[in-house]
């Protein structure tokens, strides 16, 4: 069987295999692997095996690959796994995606007593023993999703090492998480946990839970928060709340999470906020209320976010902007709140340190020379999408003298010269593309100026917004609150402005 190898990072390599053939028990296999000079079998760390007809674990993997420590089995035919098909292997990573298994059975990994990291799921995968994971001593890592029915109640009891632990399940043997779930995982970190047959937690659910610093919830049937659920979490620092469906929150619901940097409650069904909601997150750092009904909410809400650096209000709700004081916020997302219909001087008089500023896709029509008179430091403007007309004669972005990057595109602007613009100030980026002032001499004269400008200009915003904190910080697939990701849209960008010459 051929292998493709190479070196993942320096000192890390391993081998790929696609279309290998295992169809009996026991059956073996020989790897031919096109190894770099100096390299052989024994410097395999990592083995991926997918796209496969393997039906069958062999023990040809841990033969030939005696110092294996992290395995991939990912979209292949396997449709069983015995206690012995692990035996005598040294792994520290296991990852089953996507295979022909119905169910993993009780002590399947057994032998894997090194094992720190495990992914299970997908595919036609039914069922997870309760006892399936008993003997993993040294687990800190569990993964587990799409999986239709988990009837667990002390599943986590014999893996007392566990620090991170993602489920994504539809639904356990009732409808509520198992209140003895968590109990034994008194150094879990990070959980990630997505039910959305859930209609409520059990009050001591996070009773033993006093670690956790990282909590992600998707739970789709949960509606109200009590004051009560979060209490135990003294050391949480980033909070994600996604129901779809959470209506109502208890003024207490987050008192005594004063440790926590980074909340959000995007995509939910709340329409109002009692104004102590926040009242004990004095070291908030990011807030994502974003895709909420909220009608109106009292300014005083924000009031106790003195760290708040990070707030995102992308299609939520009417707020007085000018009762909002905020001094160390950088980054503001107001886009698709189409009631902004007009901005004054004082819309953003108390965001002093704002460098960050995103209003696309609302209804302004004119922006005053003063608006931005107080936001020396902004860098980064995107306010593509309103009805703005006569914007270039108002000389509003004589203030910004740092500004950087300016998304001026699908508005009305219909006259002015837009190239003093570019001559007048210090941007490294600039797009009026779909505006009807702009003529095709201008983006004949100017697309070298862009497309030189634009990867610096890029790399420089995309390394700024990449340390907002995340609301899970993983190293793999962190989700990064309020990160724009420049590069993407400045490559769209682009194109928009070739095929308008063209």
């Amino acid at each position: 069987m051929s292998c493709s190898c190479f070196e993942r990072k320096p000192g890390i390599y391993g081998c790929e295999v696609n279309n290998i053939f295992i169809n009996e028990t026991n059956q073996m296999v020989e790897f031919q692997c096109d190894h770099a000079d100096g390299l052989s079998n024994d410097d395999v760390t990592f083995l991926t095996i997918q796209l496969s007809d393997m039906q069958f674990m062999t023990r040809s993997i841990f033969d030939s690959f005696v110092n294996l420590s992290e395995l991939t089995l990912y979209r292949i035919t396997l449709g069983q796994l015995v206690p012995t098909d692990f035996a005598g292997c040294k792994l520290k990573s296991l990852t089953i995606n996507h295979n022909w298994l119905r169910e993993i059975t009780a002590g399947v990994f057994a032998a894997c007593s090194d094992l720190e990291y495990i992914s299970v799921g997908g595919g036609i995968l039914h069922t997870i023993d309760e006892n399936a994971f008993v003997g993993l001593v040294s687990l800190e890592k569990l993964s587990v999703f799409d999986v239709p029915i988990l009837e667990w109640t002390h599943f986590f009891d014999p893996l007392p090492h566990l620090t991170k632990v993602d489920i994504f399940v539809s639904v356990f043997s009732r409808d509520e998480f198992p209140s003895t779930l968590l109990h034994s995982l008194t150094k879990l970190q990070s959980l990630n946990v997505s039910m959305y047959m859930a209609r409520e937690f059990p009050f001591n659910f996070f009773n033993n839970a006093t670690e956790l610093t990282q909590l992600s919830m998707i739970v789709g049937s949960i509606r109200t928060i009590d004051p009560f659920i979060f209490q135990p979490l003294v050391s949480l620092e980033c909070l994600e709340i996604n129901s779809h469906l959470i209506s109502s929150i208890h003024q207490n619901a987050f008192a005594r999470l004063v440790n926590l940097k980074v909340l959000s409650l995007a995509s939910n069904d709340l329409s109002s906020l009692n104004q102590s909601t926040f009242a004990r997150l004095s070291n908030l750092v990011s807030l994502d209320l974003s895709q909420n009904p909220l009608i109106t909410v009292s300014p005083a809400i924000f009031a106790p976010l003195v760290s708040l650096e990070y707030l995102i209000l992308r299609n939520t709700f009417r707020v007085n902007l000018t009762a909002v004081h905020l001094n160390n916020l950088r980054t503001l997302d107001i886009s698709w709140a189409s009631f902004f219909r007009i901005l004054t001087e004082n819309t953003f008089i108390n965001f002093p340190n704002l460098e960050v500023l995103h209003m696309a896709h609302n209804s302004l029509g004119n922006l005053s020379s003063n608006v931005f008179r107080s936001n020396t430091k902004l860098r980064y403007l995107d306010i593509a999408w309103n009805g703005l007309n006569n914007i270039l004669e108002t000389n509003f972005l004589e203030s910004m003298v740092q500004l950087e990057y300016l998304d001026l595109s699908d508005n009305w602007i219909n006259s002015a010269d837009p190239t003093m613009i570019i001559e007048t100030n210090n941007l490294s980026y600039l797009n009026l593309s779909r505006n009807s002032c702009i003529s095709d001499e201008f983006h004949r004269n100017n697309m070298t100026l862009l497309v030189d400008n634009m990867e610096q200009c890029f790399e420089h915003f995309y390394q700024t917004t990449s340390t907002i904190p995340s609301t899970i910080p993983d190293e793999n697939d962190g989700h990064v609150v309020a990160m724009l990701d420049v590069r993407l849209v400045g490559i769209l960008i682009v194109w928009n402005f070739v095929n308008s010459v063209s």
